[in-house]
């Protein structure tokens, strides 16, 4: 094959696939105007003030419970049980002997 018709066929089997994935052109675009310009504001201070709410509201439920923590008398710590209670210390068993006693 010559190289120009290399190119060519080159171009039709891939030009397509590369056309197809291009995003598409918008032609029309939206003039925001002033009234929707505070309608989002307006929006967004909604939002704002939701979420301040929010968290105002989990900020009395921890304050609520440091109190109810606070009016709670302390109970004094009771010392640690061991897990496992040992049996008294016993004395040493005398090792057996490495020689077998004579026999009679």
């Amino acid at each position: 094959m010559k190289l120009k018709t290399l190119a060519f066929a080159t171009l039709v089997a891939f030009g397509g696939a590369a056309f197809a994935q291009a995003p598409a052109v918008k032609t029309d675009t939206k003039v925001e105007t002033k009234a929707d310009v505070k309608a989002d504001v307006k929006a967004d201070t909604k939002k704002g003030e939701a979420k301040a709410k929010a968290k105002g509201k989990a900020e009395a439920k921890g304050q609520v419970k440091k109190e109810a923590k606070a009016a709670t008398p302390a109970v004094p710590a009771k010392p640690a049980e061991a897990a496992t209670k040992t049996a008294p210390a016993t004395p040493a068993v005398p090792a057996t002997p490495a020689v077998p006693a004579a026999k009679k």
